[in-house]
């Protein structure tokens, strides 16, 4: 199909739902993560980033939230958190009704994905100004662009070092975060991907072919 006919229209969140909220205090180095828990979220691999991490980090904390949708990889995650004992470290915490505080409590967030399409929660926690470690699978480099990192899927030891400068660095966990949200201001608002929406049909129906009923 000639390019001139595709317009790609990008998802887009509600800023006023998804935006920083007040910080949750813990005491605890946290890195979070969202998604349902299958293979292709790649939550086996931030299982091996927190063994990686937990030596460099006393008081680190690593929080999956998303419900489990395939019941062998999620026994294989927890037997992966046993293998490196990582029980006072690692938490499973299910779904979430409030994923704008998971974005903004955590200190760093982490998504491990083998493959993405355009990715929501990746968009959200920017616009709650996250400090953002992703793999550079599908469109999460379009969607995050130069307000967070990206590493390569499947790389534990990249992952675990990007995460670890961000943990000890709070000035550029901050900086990120706050270029995260105005990307998202700029680009991927609901009212931007609805209008992208509106724009598009209202063009397509003014070059239908004018319709003339019989005299």
């Amino acid at each position: 199909m000639p390019q001139n006919r595709i317009k790609v229209i990008f998802n887009g969140v509600d800023p006023e739902r998804f935006l920083p909220c007040k910080r949750e205090r813990s005491g605890r180095a946290r890195v979070s993560t969202v998604g349902l828990i299958y293979p292709l979220k790649g939550q086996l691999d931030l299982i091996e980033v927190a063994a990686l991490l937990k030596p460099k980090f006393d008081n680190l904390e690593v929080r999956f939230y998303g419900a489990p949708t395939d019941s062998e990889y999620f026994d294989a995650c927890m037997c992966k958190v046993a293998e490196f004992e990582l029980d006072n470290c690692v938490t499973f915490a299910g779904s979430t009704k409030e994923p704008w505080r998971v974005y903004s409590d955590a200190d760093v967030m982490a998504f491990p994905s083998i493959s993405e399409a355009f990715p929501y929660a990746v968009v959200e926690a920017m616009s709650c100004g996250a400090a953002i470690v992703a793999t550079d699978v599908g469109g999460v480099r379009e969607a995050l662009g130069d307000c967070g990192l990206l590493v390569p899927a499947r790389t534990p030891h990249a992952m675990a070092d990007a995460i670890s400068f961000l943990l000890r660095n709070t000035a550029e966990r901050e900086r990120l975060g706050q270029m995260a949200r105005g990307r998202v201001l700029r680009h991927f608002t609901e009212e931007e991907f609805l209008n992208s929406y509106g724009s598009t049909y209202r063009k397509l129906l003014s070059c239908r072919p004018q319709q003339f009923l019989p005299v």
